[in-house]
């Protein structure tokens, strides 16, 4: 029988996650602060030139890509859609009956037929 027991590591789990995330949010900020805004403390950094035109052709492809990804997923997003279709169905929540008493039960459910919604609305058939 089921005694809750996992509920409440998952909880301490998912709180160190999200503080460790926090932490490096907070640390990637202040260290492109120091990098960006910060003075120069060696003398040859001082004439260092911005992207020259090799560097900004050689980059641009890769901004162009981020982009077109961003605004028009879809042709990346279909070619996962029948690994996504195929994961998805081997979930079988259904098995476990309701009287385990198991409480993550509902949530589990609630939260595959969510997916099943949201995909649909991302890949529509």
């Amino acid at each position: 029988m089921y005694t809750g027991q996992l509920f409440d590591w998952g909880v301490i789990l998912v709180i160190l996650a999200t503080t460790g995330v926090i932490f490096g949010a907070v640390y990637m900020l202040w260290m492109f602060q120091r990098v960006m805004f910060g003075k120069i403390t060696r003398e040859e950094n001082r004439n260092l030139k911005d992207l020259s035109l090799r560097e900004f052709f050689v980059l641009l492809p890769i901004i162009v890509m981020i982009f077109v990804i961003g605004i028009y997923p879809d042709p990346f997003l279909k070619k996962m859609s029948v690994s996504v279709d195929q994961f998805n169905a081997g979930w079988r929540l259904e098995v476990l009956p309701e009287s385990s008493g198991w409480k993550g039960r509902d949530f589990l459910l609630s939260w595959q037929s969510f997916c099943r919604r949201l995909s649909g609305l991302i890949l529509p058939r």
